[in-house]
């Protein structure tokens, strides 16, 4: 249930190359060297480990090499993602900067800065865009009218500063015009810098084309947003409903099951009754504390709660790091039970239990860095609703936060959106996929939040625009904490960070109303799920039918 920080090996390179992931930016090449037989042997094994899930090995692997060479680019690389992979990000991207500092060295002599722009294309792909700009600045000394830096320049710069962003996207498409990825990156700024009838002809340009090597699935989509927000709905849900459709052509989509979730919530219905949630505090005896777990379901406010949260001076938000399908991972190699993850989980000792809890505090400093001890930790995953049976095992004396918006808004919002495609996210390519996949999740939140031990909250995305600190007093209170007005101005906090979800457009600003009943202007595709979501829309009290 994890969350992919990169494409699938076969998938195409985001980068816009046309190669696939594992001939393009997964791996960064060195510059040609004269190395022993042995020494490429061990790149072998580490690489195959890494691509095969032995991260433990693959690191040893790499570590091995970097003994025999400190400056092998391809082990540090390596290396480098292999920490990532683990949640070790503050330990990685180290070594990922100690190589940039080889490459540029390289591309000096050579001239050469495709490799400087691979690397610094890597650092936007594990969220630290701010520390690919120096390396993208380097290959622009090196190379001024070389497209792809200007382009690379536009996306790490597309959440820190979009009017620089737009900026380097404009300067790649006159270095390029003929470049897809490019152009539909120039039409993405265009459209946020408000000149949406420019955007729209821009996109309108490429359909027309009827290139095959064009990522149109997303060029629909984002024509779709612009067309939303020009006012014309129809037009726009077309557009939503021609990317899903595309989409689901692609190999790699089918490829993806889709079931899995359908399985795994039945598993879970099955294993985590009334009575195993009851008796999970008995297998606690030490005196770790628990942190606070924000969960919900996709575009439910879960980004902006957040954000509101992580402005108190005394809070530590962990914004999507996957603490807890780590947790899972470990649990599949100390169990000797055999059958489904919820059986394993069921079956957990005591002993097992107090490692586990460790094992996620370990991972949790791994992740988060140092100063975690000092503050509330809140561990914001949105999709561990489907983890609840697992969380309130080894945390049974846990608060959950949970989001609630309106179901309607929910379930439109994420056909608009462009997901990284997951197991999870494939189900929004179609619309009534979609609503069916928020039924599925929702239900069983609603079925099992009353047999929890964990304590819980829902908090209403509508109601904290009407009343903030109404909403947030109660919640600080429970997690120990006074108000603090630094939570107002959480927008401001949020222009400092790099937000990974693709709310960070909307939390870097203040509180605002234009997506509350926006699935007023699509009724009618609305009404043809109505038999599905009418339920929520009553039990979540928003009240009216559809």
């Amino acid at each position: 249930m994890t969350k992919k920080q990169m494409p699938g090996r076969n998938e195409p390179c985001v980068c816009g190359s046309g190669k696939k992931y594992k001939k393009c930016c997964l791996t960064i090449s060195a510059p040609a060297l004269v190395v022993s037989s042995e020494r490429e042997n061990e790149l072998k094994i580490a690489d195959h480990c890494m691509f095969s899930g032995d991260l433990e090995n693959a690191e040893a692997a790499f570590r091995r090499e970097l003994k025999s060479d400190k400056q092998s680019i391809a082990a540090l690389v390596g290396l480098g993602q292999c920490l990532c992979q683990q949640l070790r990000n503050n330990e990685g991207i180290p070594f990922i900067l100690q190589a940039g500092k080889h490459l540029i060295r390289y591309a000096r002599k050579t001239r050469d800065v495709r490799q400087i722009l691979d690397l610094a294309f890597l650092l936007c792909n594990l969220q630290a865009p701010e520390k690919a700009l120096s390396y993208i600045d380097a290959a622009l000394l090196i190379d001024p009218n070389f497209p792809r830096a200007h382009h690379t320049n536009a996306l790490a710069l597309q959440r820190l500063d979009p009017l620089k962003a737009y900026i380097s996207a404009k300067k790649a498409v006159m270095l390029a015009p003929d470049e897809s990825n490019a152009v539909i990156l120039l039409a993405l700024l265009e459209a946020k810098q408000g000149d949406f009838h420019i955007a729209r002809k821009r996109l309108q340009n490429l359909i027309a084309l009827e290139d095959e090597t064009i990522d149109l699935p997303r060029v629909h989509l984002e024509l779709g947003v612009i067309y939303d927000k020009l006012g014309e709905y129809e037009q726009a849900f077309s557009c939503f409903v021609e990317s899903g459709r595309m989409n689901q052509k692609r190999p790699q989509v089918q490829h993806l099951d889709q079931t899995a979730v359908y399985h795994d919530l039945q598993r879970s219905r099955q294993v985590f009754d009334a009575d195993f949630f009851k008796n999970c505090s008995s297998k606690v005896n030490d005196n770790l504390l628990a942190p606070v777990f924000l969960i919900g379901f996709y575009r439910s406010g879960t980004t902006l709660m957040e954000q509101i949260l992580g402005a108190h001076p005394k809070v530590l938000t962990s914004d999507e790091a996957y603490i807890i399908p780590a947790v899972a991972k470990q649990i599949t190699k100390i169990s000797t039970v055999k059958g489904s993850i919820q059986e394993k989980i069921k079956a957990l000792s005591q002993e097992q239990i107090g490692h586990l809890r460790q094992f996620y505090w370990q991972t949790a400093e791994q992740v988060m860095g140092q100063g975690l001890s000092q503050k509330v930790f809140i561990d914001k995953t949105a999709m561990n609703t489907l983890n609840l049976g697992l969380i309130n095992t080894i945390f049974p004396d846990a608060i959950l936060l949970f989001a609630i918006r309106d179901p309607r808004d929910v379930c439109l919002s994420c056909f608009m959106q462009a997901f990284e495609l997951s197991p999870l996210t494939v189900h929004f390519l179609d619309f009534f996929k979609g609503v069916q996949f928020y039924a599925l999740v929702m239900e069983y939140w609603l079925l099992v939040r009353h047999m929890l031990s964990t304590s819980w909250l829902e908090l209403r995305y509508e109601d904290i625009l009407d009343d903030m600190e109404g909403v947030f007093r109660p919640v600080f209170e429970i997690i120990g904490l006074e108000w603090d007005v630094e939570c107002e101005r959480f927008y401001k906090h949020a222009q400092q960070k790099t937000v990974k979800t693709p709310s960070f457009d909307q939390v870097t600003k203040p509180l605002y109303w234009s997506s509350v009943q926006r699935w007023k202007n699509y009724e009618q595709q609305i009404q043809e799920v109505e038999n599905i979501l009418q339920h929520f829309v009553r039990d979540f009290a928003y009240g009216g039918s559809i």
